[in-house]
């Protein structure tokens, strides 16, 4: 019998999780039908000391808890401004929000900028909701 599973056995959910990679960039959710899976795509330092990084798809804790680092790494590699492009995000959650935050804080201890472009309501609703949306840099180009 396996420790914390009533009778051995694994329920529906936890089943379905257990052979699932923790770290798969895909969803299984049924809610997440039609939506793509989560990509962020680094640029290159542009002649201005701007980084893009361009994130698509589902942004939420179970599709993509490696969005924080994926973004300090690049904050580290930007010379003077990293881009947080946001317009290709089909879902925004909490794992988005965190993610900001954290590079947010981190842009401001290394003494560069952070920009994000969020034209879409499905990011900039959460980012207004939480109060971001203030304190981000929000641009549209």
């Amino acid at each position: 019998m396996r420790p914390g599973c009533a009778g051995g056995r694994l329920g529906p959910a936890r089943a379905a999780r257990r052979d699932e990679d923790p770290i798969s960039t895909t969803t299984t959710d049924p809610a997440d039908e039609g939506r793509r899976p989560f990509g962020a795509d680094v640029g290159t330092p542009d002649a201005a000391g701007q980084l893009v990084v361009r994130v698509t798809g589902v942004l939420d804790n179970y599709s993509n808890p490696r969005l924080p680092r994926q973004l300090l790494a690049a904050l580290q590699d930007a010379p003077q401004r990293l881009l947080v492009d946001l317009d290709g995000v089909d879902f925004f959650g909490s794992a988005g929000i965190t993610a900001l935050v954290e590079v947010s804080k981190a842009a401001d201890a290394a003494g560069k900028e952070l920009r994000v472009r969020a034209t879409q309501r499905t990011v900039t609703g959460p980012l207004e909701v939480t109060g971001l949306l203030d304190r981000l840099r929000l641009t549209e180009d």
